[in-house]
C-alpha cells in the first residue's frame, strides 16, 4: 500500500469541513501571521469589504505544490467575479500550506487547480470541482446504537483524468455501513487532473471523515 497523505481541504459548496494534512508544516510568514506557523487559512488576506454569502463563487487558482506541501507560483484559473477577492486569493496562495501529494508513493512537486472558498468559517483553499462535478459530503442512512471509533479514514487515488480510484478503508469506524458509505462517496468524486511537468499524473491521497455522536452525517 503506497504512503497515504491528506490534504487540508475545504471543498467548494458540496463538502462540509476540513481534513487535516498529515504532512509536516513548513515555517511560513506573511501578512498577519506569526513566524514559524504554516499558513492554513486566508483570513488575514480577505478584504473587510468582502463579506460571506452562501451564493459566493470560489476563486480557482492554478498552483505549484512543493514536496513540502507549500503552494507557490499561483495564477488565476477562474475568477470568482470579484476582482478584489481574486487578488486576495492569489496573495494568500503563495506560501499557503495545503499538504503534499505523493507520486509513486513519494512527496512530489506537482501542479493542481485549487479553489479559494469563502465560507462562514473563513477563507481557505481546497480541491476545485471541475465543470459538472458534484463532490458531495459523505453521510450514511445507518443509525447504529454506538460508534466504536469516531472516524473513518480512507485512502484513494486521483487518476490522470481526475476521477477517483482504489478507495479503501485504512482505519474503520467500527460501523461497516459508515465505512462503505465513505468508500462509495469518495469513489464518486472528480477533480481537475494533477500535473507534473505539464503531464497528468496519478496521485495518492487520504481522507478522515468524523462521525457525529448524535447524527449519521460525517464531517470531513
Amino acid at each position: 500500500m503506497p504512503a497515504i497523505h491528506t490534504l487540508k481541504t475545504a471543498f467548494a459548496i458540496a463538502l462540509l469541513v476540513v481534513s487535516r494534512a498529515w504532512a509536516q508544516p513548513s515555517p511560513q510568514t506573511g501578512s498577519g501571521e506569526v513566524p514559524g506557523i504554516a499558513r492554513s487559512n486566508c483570513d488575514a488576506f480577505t478584504p473587510q469589504t468582502v463579506g460571506y454569502s452562501p451564493s459566493s463563487a470560489a476563486t480557482l487558482v492554478s498552483v505549484r505544490i512543493t514536496p513540502e506541501g507549500e503552494m507557490r507560483d499561483p495564477t488565476l484559473f477562474q475568477s470568482s467575479g470579484d476582482s478584489e477577492r481574486d487578488r486576495a486569493a492569489l496573495a494568500c496562495a503563495d506560501g499557503y500550506h495545503i499538504g503534499y501529494l505523493s507520486v509513486g508513493g513519494k512527496p512530489a512537486e506537482v501542479r493542481w487547480v485549487l479553489a479559494n472558498n469563502l465560507t462562514a468559517r473563513g477563507s481557505s483553499f481546497g480541491p476545485a470541482n471541475p465543470p459538472g462535478a458534484r463532490n458531495r459530503a459523505c453521510n450514511s442512512s445507518s443509525k447504529p446504537d454506538r460508534i466504536p471509533n469516531s472516524a473513518t479514514t480512507v485512502s484513494y487515488r486521483i487518476w490522470t483524468d481526475g476521477t477517483v480510484r482504489d478507495a479503501a478503508v485504512e482505519q474503520s469506524s467500527g460501523v461497516p455501513a459508515f465505512d462503505s458509505a465513505v468508500v462509495r462517496c469518495v469513489s464518486s468524486w472528480r477533480f481537475f487532473p494533477v500535473t507534473q511537468n505539464g503531464r497528468p499524473v496519478e496521485v495518492g491521497l487520504g481522507l478522515r471523515v468524523n462521525w457525529g455522536k448524535q447524527t449519521n452525517a460525517g464531517a470531513l
